[in-house]
């Protein structure tokens, strides 16, 4: 990915240093564990791994998902035939990683707000007040992260 600075001239980054900065700053992970493992594996040796490395991986499952990844249709030469611009993924990375990196954070955060929500209701259940008001004072916090990332994402909130 290529991010424009304009004082600097061009900053580069590649999408996974993106994806690994973005989610370790805000101390989040990911769930599905085969990817999980790959994300570490991946964050571990990310200057010794290349673009087969986990397509040749010694763990069948790894393996696998990595070639489900892999584009099943290439655009013939002649779509690129007299400088025609074709707009793909790779030429839209700027624009698409980070509105799916912001789309997995909201999810996570729609997740924590039901556990929260559930968690109040069982403190206000077992009238434990204190543990109530931690938890709403929690559930507010993130209901504001919500609402900055519904705008970022172009999403309506509705409270």
């Amino acid at each position: 990915m290529i991010e424009a600075d304009e004082t600097l001239g061009e900053t580069k980054q590649t999408v996974a240093n993106f994806i690994i900065n973005e989610l370790y700053a805000d101390d989040l992970d990911l769930k599905q564990p085969l990817l999980y493992k790959i994300f570490e594996e991946y964050r571990l040796m990310i200057n010794s791994v290349n673009d087969i490395y986990f397509l040749q991986h010694h763990d069948p499952e790894i393996s696998s998902l990595a070639a489900s990844f892999e584009p099943k249709y290439i655009l013939s030469k002649i779509h690129y035939k007299n400088g025609a611009n074709v707009k793909t993924d790779e030429n839209n990375l700027l624009k698409i990683v980070p509105n799916g990196v912001l789309a997995y954070k909201n999810k996570r955060v729609m997740i924590r707000l039901k556990e929260l929500s559930l968690a109040m209701q069982q403190a206000n259940n077992n009238n434990d007040l204190i543990l109530f008001e931690t938890l709403f004072l929690h559930y507010n916090e993130l209901t504001q992260v919500k609402k900055t990332l519904g705008w970022t994402l172009g999403k309506r909130i509705i409270n």
